[in-house]
């Protein structure tokens, strides 16, 4: 892909990515957010494709962008949590996760067209669902066992593993 051109922005793409933002309040460290991105004016989603064209031309992503602001939740309904009762998030700037969102297009559309994707992959995809592979499964392991064929299962359990890293 180092060869290939990237294709380039324009404000009609840029316009309709602000629009599947949710309109929250919460911001990043640089103060703007989603609700303030959404009554941007056009002049300035123009100037914005002007940029990410340059920063796509050039491979480059904006350093401030890298850096998020990270707040603690309560997971509790009330009380003051003890710190397993907790979990962080992140808040990126609103401008970065519109510039994420033209590289995941551009991202994806490479990725099918050079067919990197297997078909039986569900994450990376649109629409693929868990519920998919998970049908896919059983359907495996029941072909497998009309044939008396032995399928080998791995299983891993994720539901604490951020709270462990």
């Amino acid at each position: 892909m180092l060869n290939d051109s990237v294709e380039k922005t324009s404000t009609a793409e840029i316009a309709r990515i602000i629009k599947t933002l949710k309109s929250k309040k919460s911001a990043g460290f640089d103060s703007v957010s989603n609700f303030i991105v959404k009554k941007f004016p056009p002049s300035y989603i123009e100037c914005l494709a002007n940029c990410f064209n340059t920063w796509l031309n050039e491979c480059h992503y904006p350093d401030d962008w890298k850096i998020a602001k990270i707040i603690t939740l309560n997971k509790l309904k009330s009380g003051i949590p003890k710190c397993e009762q907790t979990r962080p998030i992140s808040l990126l700037a609103t401008h970065s996760k519109l510039f994420e969102k033209v590289l995941l297009l551009r991202i994806r559309h490479w990725a099918e067209t050079d067919r990197l994707v297997p078909p039986e992959q569900s994450g990376f995809r649109p629409r693929g669902l868990l519920r998919t592979r998970v049908l896919s499964i059983y359907q495996e392991v029941k072909n497998n066992m009309a044939a008396n064929i032995p399928t080998l299962a791995l299983y891993v359990d994720y539901q604490q593993a951020y709270g462990r890293v």
